[in-house]
């Protein structure tokens, strides 16, 4: 079956130090975004008589990240900078399903787990404000804001690095979701990550958490 429809992704992103991955050098946050979802699934098998079962599947998705977020305390903000991932993967899942097995197959809830992978683009740019070896400049604005200082936002961007990155190549992904159907409507939920190509000087950490509704055409 093929799945047209929208889905609403909420996306972070970290910055880590490439030599010890362990250093956040920055954090992006997003806000629910839409972006349209396609997807081409194969019919659900399951292991015998059991409501457990898997399918094969490729999707196209996309999400953002419009907002900086200065430490864990802090409200997120738009310091103008941004990070877009974009994926087609193929994506086995596994999941317990009710409602499936029956003789109502288009009306059923299930929860699952999946791997994916697929072809990645991320880009974007980003201020480095926890960079530990960053200006004292870049280093008091950065004090300056987290202490409620909204002016020191714009010294933050005149003091502190601001990095570019645009990789594509091969990724990998795993999600957690939950899913449901009724007629030719579905709808589901996603908790996933992403493992991306190395970047030539920093680790990408995405995450997503997604919201899809889709419009299901059986193809046979």
């Amino acid at each position: 079956h093929v799945k047209l429809g929208l889905a609403l992704a909420n996306q972070t992103l970290l910055i880590k130090d490439k030599k010890t991955e362990k250093i956040t050098l920055a954090k992006m946050e997003g806000d629910l975004t839409p972006a349209p979802y396609y997807g081409v699934s194969t019919k659900k098998s399951f292991f015998g008589d059991s409501n457990f079962g898997y399918e094969f599947g490729f999707a196209y998705s996309n999400s953002y990240a419009l907002n900086q977020k200065v430490d864990e305390n802090s409200q997120k903000d738009d310091f103008g900078t941004y990070s877009a991932i974009s994926m087609v993967t193929f994506s086995p899942t596994a999941f317990y399903g009710y409602g499936i097995n029956d003789s109502t197959p288009d009306q059923f809830v299930s929860i699952g787990v999946g791997l994916g992978v697929g072809y990645t683009t991320v880009k974007g740019t980003t201020y480095l404000t926890e960079d530990p070896d960053a200006s004292a400049d870049c280093k008091n604005a950065v004090n300056g804001y987290k202490k409620g200082d909204k002016s020191a936002m714009e010294t933050i961007k005149n003091q502190c690095t601001q990095i570019e990155y645009n990789d594509s190549g091969f990724g990998l992904s795993s999600r957690v979701f939950i899913e449901g159907r009724y007629g030719n409507f579905y709808g589901s939920f996603d908790v996933g990550a992403i493992q991306l190509k190395e970047n030539e000087d920093y680790h990408l950490e995405p995450a997503t958490q997604v919201l899809t509704f889709a419009y299901v055409i059986d193809l046979n």
